[in-house]
């Protein structure tokens, strides 16, 4: 089988993947100690075999199954779940430090001793039992133990080199041909034959260099599925096409664009509020997306729960009131700014997007600099904190709101991306802090509601719209499973696949 995209891998790392293919392309190597269920999206055990946690709800407590050994021979026990984890901590930018963030003695998830710190919170009784001590009760902990970046990796092939990649997940690592393809073949050991597909005898993933090469090569049957990013006109004309199968993915990727509140001129709330009324979301997503995506008036996809329309409710295109706004900031005239964008990562829209934004501020006196860049440096830009604008692309790592708002909206040392974009708000981190750890679902709403509210008075950044995911496959393929890609539940996408020339 062989399945093309136009995402890059950066690495197969598990602690470090986090674009779409890379959690699926890595999903199929390793595994977590929870999976999602592909069908509901809430955790369930898989490498443990079961769990408890204490009454106090600070200490969970896994119980693993027996007799699953790695890729490489090695077993798996709670020692390699330990030093797996602990290897990943200590890397201040891997996603997996969201774990990290909730164990007991953890002050700072960027802190040097952070991976010294969380080992003492992990406790091995016996090689089967993993304890892990957290600092207080909090309902995001199983998406947390689910989540692709804690997937546990040999304890012998752990140096992060490009050909060590071992897990125990269906497939095993191949090779890897940086921008052209990663091949994986079936790991003949995997523990649950359920999970594996006796179907594929291998499985390649192809890199394009182009939405239309990859849609030249589906319709040429040199690739078996087409999945990220085909264009809104590709996808549309593939729908007619009788030739190829539609599968409809998740409507998860947010889009949106984010300001550097750390720097001038956007460190200027009044700034903030005036590009939030010059942007136009309704012709964005007419104009770029079509059909593919729909608008945002919140900071988490359509039909998720909490969801309010804040901000829709308050912003809308007003040329006026944004240059009242500017002159309030003490730019009459309009400045001048950048803007960073990937269009290799995101896709042949990327570019008319942040070109009908660059149209949109002129309108209002902002003349922005488009900066195309690779996506390595988009993201060491970002963790610099450098970029004054950037395009935002980003899909969860765990499933679930929470995620969402806290990747946006929790800002200091332990904050996510909203801390490389110098997003600082006590209100906002004192809501998450009491989202994360209430344990009366009762409050949740009023919770989501206040941060949603909050939002539309801080600008964080200006939503715009999630993006459906839209595959194609051959018409002899079935079965495909796309749900919960962002997670865990990724290692059984192609468990079920048939094959039926």
């Amino acid at each position: 089988m062989v399945v093309g995209t136009t995402q890059k891998m950066r690495w197969l790392d598990s602690s470090a993947i986090s674009n779409s293919i890379e959690l699926l392309v890595g999903s199929q190597v390793y595994e977590t100690l929870l999976r999602n269920n592909p069908q509901t999206g809430l955790p369930e055990p898989w490498l443990a075999q079961n769990y408890t946690l204490s009454a106090d709800g600070q200490t969970y407590t896994f119980k693993l199954r027996q007799g699953i050994k790695f890729q490489d021979g090695t077993a798996l026990n709670s020692a390699a779940v330990k030093s797996s984890l602990i290897r990943a901590f200590v890397d201040p930018d891997t996603i997996s430090i969201f774990l990290a963030n909730i164990l007991n003695g953890v002050n700072s998830a960027y802190s040097a001793g952070l991976g010294a710190n969380a080992s003492k919170a992990i406790d091995t009784p016996d090689d089967n039992t993993v304890v892990f001590h957290l600092a207080g009760p909090t309902s995001i902990a199983p998406y947390l133990f689910a989540m692709a970046n804690t997937a546990i990796s040999s304890p012998t092939h752990n140096d992060r080199t490009q050909d060590q990649y071992v897990g125990t997940g269906p497939f095993s690592f191949v090779s890897w041909t940086r921008d052209d393809n990663v091949k994986l073949a079936p790991n003949p050991n995997y523990w649950n034959k359920d999970n594996q597909n006796p179907n594929i005898k291998s499985l390649t993933f192809k890199f394009f260099a182009s939405a239309t090469a990859m849609q030249s090569s589906l319709l040429t049957s040199g690739i078996d599925v087409a999945l990220w990013d085909l264009t809104p006109t590709q996808a549309k004309d593939l729908s007619t096409n009788s030739n190829v199968k539609f599968i409809q993915g998740e409507q998860g990727r947010y889009v949106a664009m984010d300001l550097n509140n750390g720097t001038a001129p956007f460190n200027n709330l009044l700034v903030r509020q005036a590009v939030a009324y010059a942007i136009d979301p309704n012709q964005i997503i007419s104009t770029v997306y079509g059909p593919v995506a729909s608008l945002s008036p919140t900071f988490f996809p359509p039909g998720y729960p909490y969801i309010s329309n804040a901000f829709g409710a308050k912003y809308h295109v007003n040329v006026t009131m944004a240059k009242q706004l500017l002159t309030q900031a003490g730019y009459p005239n309009g400045f001048a700014a950048k803007l960073e964008y990937s269009p290799t990562q995101y896709g042949e829209a990327e570019t008319p997007l942040v070109t009908l934004v660059q149209q949109q501020l002129s309108a209002v006196g902002i003349t922005l600099t488009l900066q195309p860049v690779e996506i390595t440096q988009f993201i060491r830009d970002a963790r610099a904190g450098t970029p004054q604008m950037l395009s935002f692309h980003w899909i969860y790592d765990y499933f679930g709101p929470y995620q969402y708002v806290y990747n946006i909206m929790y800002g200091g040392p332990k904050g996510a991306w909203a801390k490389y974009m110098g997003y600082s708000d006590s209100v906002s981190t004192q809501l998450l802090d009491q989202i994360r750890s209430t344990t009366d679902q009762t409050k949740l709403p009023g919770l989501y509601a206040q941060l949603q509210q909050r939002a539309t008075t801080t600008i964080p950044l200006v939503p715009i719209g999630f993006l459906q995911d839209h595959f194609y496959t051959q018409p002899y393929v079935s079965g495909l499973q796309v749900a919960f890609l962002g997670s865990s539940a990724a290692n059984g996408a192609f468990a079920k696949v048939a094959f039926s020339r």
